[in-house]
């Protein structure tokens, strides 16, 4: 309801001529583009906190990127808010929030040693994409970096 009144408003200050502005309107009752009051109040929820889940992840991630840098098994660790990062200045000017919730790591045994890894996994879920709220975890080769 809020997002179908929002793109309504939106769609009537920006699209001026009528004969364009009501096709889309039609097109969004009749798909169902409008989400459900209650998915429209779990989404309010949700972004009422999310400052605070950002910034929790962002200190996980540098408590897990400060393990990792001292894994006997890890190679190496990308995270900007590492001192050792090539990117540490520019990220300390720019990402005041926080530092994100991503950070890349080596494991040492090269690519079957990777795998190893990635296969024994219990908490987080493998997949070749990212941009879920879940924890997941990817397997890339890298050529430019040795293990």
């Amino acid at each position: 309801m809020l997002i179908t009144v929002s793109f309504i408003l939106l769609t009537e200050s920006v699209i001026k001529p009528r004969e364009f502005r009501e096709p889309l309107h039609q097109l969004f009752r009749d798909t169902g583009a409008a989400i459900s009051p209650f998915n429209s109040f779990l989404l309010l929820q949700g972004l009422k906190a999310l400052h605070l889940r950002i910034q929790r992840h962002s200190e996980n991630a540098l408590k897990v990127a400060k393990f990792l840098e001292k894994h006997p098994k890890v190679s190496w660790v990308n995270y900007p808010c590492l001192p050792d990062h090539p990117s540490n200045k520019l990220a300390s000017r720019y990402l005041k929030g926080g530092y994100g919730a991503l950070l890349g790591f080596g494991v040492k045994g090269g690519a079957e040693a990777g795998k190893k890894f990635i296969t024994n996994l219990k908490l987080f879920s493998h997949v070749a994409n990212i941009g879920n709220s879940k924890s997941l975890s990817s397997i890339q080769q890298l050529p430019h970096i040795s293990s």
